[in-house]
C-alpha cells in the first residue's frame, strides 16, 4: 500500500483501489493495467487524474487536505442534525450464524406502540431548540416486521414537528421489501435504506439464512432492484467482513451490477464495512482504511 497525493493506494490484480483519510473519499479503478503503485502518480491517466482531484479523492495540497479533514470533524461536532435510532424489537426472520441479536430476542419488554410513539416525540422536544434536522433510523432485528409501526411513527413525526427537516432511514436485512414498504418510502421521502450482504450469492448464503435454512442473496438482488427502480432512496450495503468472506467483497459488488442491470446503480456509491474482531491483522490493514466510509466505483467517471 502506498500513500500518494494524501491518498492511499493499493493494487488488488489489475484494480486500483484509492482511499482519502482526509476525505473520506473511496474509489475503485477496475483494469488499469500492469502499472505498479510505484507507478501510479507518474502513468495515471490526465483525464483520470482530473476526475480523482475534483472529488478530493486524490488532493495535491496538504493544506487543503487537512482543511477538509477539519471540516468533517468541526461538521460532527458542531452539526445541527439530532439522530435516533429506533430499535422497536430485536424479532427477525432470518437466522445468520453470527446474530449477536439471537439471545437478547425474549428480553426486550413491549410497550403499546402509541406510547413508544409519544415517549419519541417527548424526546425530540427536550431537544428541539438544538437541532435544525432529526436523523431517524428503523433498526432491529428486521424493522420491516412491523409496517404499522414504521408508518404510524413516520406520520406522526410529520405531523407535530413541521418545523424540522427529517430524513428516514432502514437498517434492514433486504428480505421483506414489498409494494407496501415502497409505498411508505415515497410517502415519507426515505432518504437511505441499508441492507446487509456478505458477498456473492454462494457465500453470502452460507452466512445469511432464513428461518427455513434457505439462502437470500438472490431475493434480497430482487428487492434492491425494486427499490432502485420504484423510489429514490440510496442503497447502502453493509457487510460483515471476517476471515471467511473479505476476499470475496470487492467480487459481490461485480455480481450486484450484473444482476440488477441499472446504470446507475447508487449502491456502488455508499456501502459500509462492520469488520469483526476476529479479522487477522494482516486483513484489518488492508480493510480498515474502508470501515465505515463511503466507497464508490469508477471508470474514469463515477457511478
Amino acid at each position: 500500500m502506498k500513500f500518494v497525493s494524501n491518498c492511499f493506494l493499493k493494487k488488488e490484480n489489475s484494480d486500483y483501489i484509492l482511499f482519502n483519510p482526509f476525505s473520506f473519499a473511496t474509489v475503485i479503478i477496475p483494469n488499469y493495467g500492469d502499472i505498479n503503485e510505484d507507478e501510479f502518480a507518474e502513468k495515471l491517466n490526465p483525464n483520470d487524474r482530473e476526475v480523482l482531484l475534483n472529488n478530493d479523492i486524490m488532493i495535491a495540497d496538504d493544506n487543503h487536505a487537512h482543511a477538509i479533514s477539519k471540516y468533517f470533524s468541526d461538521s460532527i461536532k458542531y452539526g445541527k442534525v439530532f439522530t435516533i435510532s429506533d430499535l422497536y424489537s430485536y424479532k427477525c426472520n432470518m437466522n445468520c450464524i453470527y446474530c449477536f441479536e439471537n439471545k437478547q430476542k425474549e428480553k426486550v419488554s413491549r410497550i403499546p406502540e402509541y406510547l413508544r410513539i409519544e415517549g419519541i416525540k417527548r424526546l425530540i422536544n427536550i431537544y428541539g431548540d438544538k437541532f435544525e434536522c432529526l436523523d431517524y433510523i428503523f433498526f432491529g432485528g428486521e424493522p420491516l416486521l412491523n409496517l404499522n409501526y414504521i408508518d404510524s411513527c413516520a406520520k406522526s413525526l410529520i405531523e407535530v414537528f413541521t418545523d424540522k427537516k427529517i430524513l428516514f432511514s432502514a437498517t434492514s436485512n433486504g428480505t421483506l421489501i414489498n409494494d407496501s414498504f415502497v409505498e411508505i418510502c415515497n410517502r415519507y421521502h426515505f432518504d437511505e435504506i441499508r441492507i446487509t450482504l456478505d458477498g456473492p450469492d454462494k457465500v453470502n448464503d452460507e452466512r445469511r439464512l432464513m428461518k427455513n435454512g434457505k439462502g437470500s442473496y438472490s431475493m434480497i438482488c430482487g428487492n434492491i432492484m425494486k427499490l432502485c427502480t420504484e423510489t429514490n432512496v440510496r442503497i447502502v450495503i453493509n457487510t460483515v467482513l471476517d476471515n471467511n468472506n473479505y476476499d470475496y467483497y470487492l467480487k459481490m459488488f461485480d455480481d450486484l451490477v450484473a444482476r440488477v442491470h441499472i446504470e446507475q446503480l447508487v449502491i456502488a456509491v455508499n456501502s459500509y464495512l462492520c469488520v469483526m474482531e476476529d479479522v487477522s491483522a494482516s486483513i484489518m490493514k488492508t480493510t480498515m482504511p474502508f470501515a465505515g466510509k463511503s466507497f464508490s466505483r469508477m471508470k474514469c467517471q463515477t457511478y
